[in-house]
């Protein structure tokens, strides 16, 4: 099981994009967070950010063919 979780700080410096750009991303519903706590602190399993990334290179690959 997959008990690595980041902040979206964390995880947008992780994967080169500004918190706001990743914060579109969730709000899209492109990737998937755990809220918690009493301050609905958001936090991205490392799973579901390797899922993804790999989403945005196959996007990238796309547009790259067209």
């Amino acid at each position: 099981m997959d008990h690595l979780l980041y902040s979206v700080a964390q995880a947008a410096k992780l994967i080169h994009i500004s918190p706001n750009t990743l914060r579109a991303y969730i709000n899209r519903g492109l990737i998937t967070v755990v809220r918690t706590g009493a301050k609905r602190g958001t936090w991205i399993r490392s799973s579901d950010l390797e899922k993804f990334v790999e989403y945005l290179n196959s996007e990238h690959s796309r547009a790259n063919c067209a």
